[in-house]
């Protein structure tokens, strides 16, 4: 069974809310009337934090043990939780200036900032699908989610990807957040 990916359409309905809050919504804010701040939740924010413990606690092991292989496993996996604390983004504000779009992608430990100014961006996209993930834990269906910055001049870029068993975002906020975004892409941002 394939079921078929779905963008949510930003419909004109949504010019009548002033704020996020005004609809469901779980993981899109609007901090204020020009910021919208996406996060993936507390749960992805330990990874980082298990992967390093779990390494350098299985290292710790080769004290007791005096195995080679425990050190090598440990240090792949504390290597990883290492890196995850710069690269894994778990938090995205996007900042609408005058004329400007601001994305920033937070991790533990870095972040990453990119400014598009006028001409350099066609759309923002939030993908949803529902489908069955041969991956997961024993197989099952699972919500994937992607935003996608599409610029003028370049191929897309995936900003953020997210797959879980229960929901994450509704379509309403989904709808919302493309709404205005795209809409001030579309009114502020043309050349």
């Amino acid at each position: 069974l394939y079921v078929q990916p779905v963008a949510p359409v930003y419909q004109t309905q949504y010019q009548n809310y002033r704020n996020i809050s005004e609809i469901p919504h779980k993981g899109v804010y609007q901090i204020d009337e020009n910021t919208f701040y996406i996060s993936t939740g507390c749960c992805f924010k330990i990874f980082p934090f298990i992967f390093f413990i779990v390494g350098v606690g299985v290292g710790a092991l080769y004290i007791a043990a005096h195995s080679f292989w425990l050190i090598i496993f440990g240090s792949i996996f504390a290597t990883a939780g290492f890196f995850m604390f710069f690269k894994m983004y778990n938090s995205i504000y996007f900042m609408m200036g005058p004329n400007s779009l601001t994305i920033v992608k937070k991790a533990t430990c870095g972040k990453q900032t990119k400014i598009y100014n006028p001409g350099e961006l066609a759309r923002v996209d939030f993908n949803y699908d529902y489908s069955y993930d041969s991956s997961s834990d024993g197989g099952g269906y699972m919500h994937h989610y992607n935003i996608i910055v599409v610029p003028t001049n370049e191929s897309p870029d995936t900003i953020f990807s997210i797959g879980s068993s229960s929901r994450v975002f509704t379509q309403e906020e989904m709808g919302f957040f493309l709404y205005y975004i795209n809409t001030h892409i579309q009114t502020k941002m043309r050349v």
